[in-house]
């Protein structure tokens, strides 16, 4: 069977009538540099704001190896605030998620040998340098827009034994919240329904940003739900491979999937898959309006990292500074609580 282009595909899922009620069929991306004029164009007639919701995804940081990029995502934070001020300016949002899809830490023997390429190997170290980064993330996003909800998901690199990942919510807050391997999110709520389903991924593919194995995974999962739950999944998001992809499509089905990029240089081929985060954009409307905008670091600061020779001694000085943050907060916490007894 030959095989088909997306935009043949996409064809296929429209006559098929079983897209998405009530929203028009998502673009496989929209670019950050056209938000401002789509806003515009999308306003034009309106005496108020359009209201939107927005969820931004990341996944694969794993801090504690000594490949992490922060410069790389930390320049991919800085766009995304970019974008988030020109949703801001010409909308109302009224609800925005943070999810954060698994292996925020490199964790520990989780491979073989796995100690020789952490350049912090003790758990508790890894989870106390994890809770630094994304409440600095977190921290950066509120001075645009509070954060409501902040979601945890399980990776490969969470050990069962060790849930660094259920550690990490309990550590950060009321508004973290820990949902194992997988987490179905209503996206667009309360504006309306896009049920977005943010799992890790497994597996390994040279060829390809999602395995053969996840997308049957996503298939069964999809009818499993949609039998038994009557919860239609619209469109399934992963990460574990490191590889920013938008807008792939399951013609059988009718779901979409993407891939969430990785923070971390690829030891295993020369060239570099593609880093970065997704931020969906859920425009009210009748139908409503969904955007899969893919948020990227600058190329400069990406190029510049990935070729830096000396980047296991660069994080050894970064995750020295965040960790003696981290203490000395601890410490001027406990003092503090000595003072008042």
């Amino acid at each position: 069977m030959p095989q088909l282009k997306f935009e043949e595909m996409r064809d296929f899922a429209i006559r098929s009538g079983q897209l998405v009620e009530g929203v028009k069929i998502p673009e496989p991306s929209v670019h950050p540099h056209t938000v401002p004029m789509r806003l515009l164009q999308l306003r034009k007639g309106r005496k108020r704001k359009m209201r939107v919701t927005i969820t931004a995804a990341i996944s694969d940081l794993h801090i504690g190896h000594e490949d992490f990029l922060p410069c790389t995502l930390f320049s991919t934070i800085d766009n995304l605030v970019k974008v988030i001020r020109q949703i801001k300016k010409y909308c109302s949002i009224v609800q925005f998620n943070f999810v954060l899809v698994g292996d925020i830490v490199s964790g520990a023997r989780v491979y073989k040998d796995q100690y020789i390429d952490n350049i912090i190997n003790k758990e508790h170290f890894q989870v106390s340098a994890a809770v630094q980064v994304i409440r600095g993330i977190l921290n950066r996003l509120d001075s645009i827009r509070k954060v409501d909800e902040v979601i945890h998901l399980k990776g490969t690199h969470e050990k069962e034994g060790n849930n660094y990942t259920l550690l990490i919510a309990k550590l950060l807050g009321p508004r973290h919240f820990y949902h194992g391997r997988y987490h179905i999110l209503n996206i667009a709520e309360p504006l309306g329904t896009y049920n977005v389903c943010f799992f890790h991924g497994f597996g390994r593919s040279d060829y390809y940003a999602a395995t053969l194995a996840e997308i049957r995974e996503m298939q069964r999962f999809y009818m499993q739900k949609l039998t038994y739950h009557k919860i239609r999944i619209h469109e399934f998001c992963k990460g574990h491979s490191h590889w920013l992809w938008l807008g792939g499509v399951d013609p059988a089905n009718c779901f979409y999937w993407s891939v969430l990029g990785g923070f971390q240089r690829w030891k295993k081929t020369m060239s570099q898959r593609r880093p970065g985060m997704i931020l969906y954009v859920y425009l009210s409307g009748n139908p409503g309006t969904l955007w899969r905008i893919p948020i990227e670091p600058d190329p400069d600061v990406y190029l510049a990292e990935i070729e830096n020779r000396k980047l296991e001694f660069s994080n050894h000085g970064f995750y020295e500074s965040i960790l003696s943050g981290y203490f000395a907060e601890e410490a001027t916490k406990e003092e503090n609580y000595l003072r008042s007894l």
